[in-house]
């Protein structure tokens, strides 16, 4: 009984609704990916406002757009309580598919505590610091208030994987500091709640 009651206590509070969808080589690693994310935001002891995320399988490229809405140069998109991954054949010739995982349940994660979609560049910063991600940007400028929505339609509708990339790098370089900051203080749900409801965002961060 002792030892049931420690599995338990062990188990994550937000759970990974896998559908059949799904190929058997994937299913662990949506399951460790979700896992790891939880634990990291465990750490600010917040309840959740739903408890589970659904994780699907594009049967074509095309289903993932239709369905993600966002750009080609990404194999997994979070939307609307589903993570929706690319096909097989994708997914597979895909490289660090476990970080890849890791974001996509990050935004899942977000959501869950309550913290409401974010104007693009912080969402990202944020979901990147949480994956592990920012390690492997390329070098990036701060964004300078003149600069800022034309990086956003970038970050949205990037031309290529590079620009993309770039847009990203520019993000970190320009919000990864602060965010680091208010995760180690184990206030980054607050924060990023904050943010959400400016306009005027940008000055936050200088």
């Amino acid at each position: 009984m002792i030892g049931l009651l420690a599995l338990l206590a062990a188990a994550p509070e937000f759970r990974v609704e896998i559908d059949p969808s799904v190929g058997p080589e994937w299913r662990p690693a949506v399951e460790t990916a979700c896992a790891e994310v939880d634990r990291a935001l465990e750490a600010e002891a917040e309840p959740l406002v739903f408890r589970s995320v659904r994780v699907q399988q594009a049967a074509s490229f095309e289903e993932l757009l239709r369905q993600g809405g966002r750009s080609r140069f990404e194999v997994a998109v979070y939307r609307d309580r589903t993570i929706w991954l690319a096909p097989p054949e994708v997914l597979g010739k895909t490289f660090d598919v476990a970080a890849i995982l890791r974001h996509e349940c990050a935004h899942a994660g977000l959501r869950a505590r309550a913290v409401p979609a974010l104007p693009i560049l912080v969402e990202e910063a944020a979901v990147m610091m949480l994956a592990g991600q920012t390690g492997r940007l390329p070098p990036g400028s701060p964004i300078l208030a003149g600069e800022l929505s034309e990086v956003e339609r970038r970050a949205r509708q990037p031309a290529d994987r590079a620009a993309l990339e770039t847009a990203l790098a520019r993000a970190h370089a320009t919000f990864g500091a602060a965010l680091l900051k208010a995760r180690q203080e184990r206030r980054l749900l607050a924060f990023l709640r904050e943010v959400a409801g400016e306009k005027a965002y940008l000055s936050r961060f200088r």
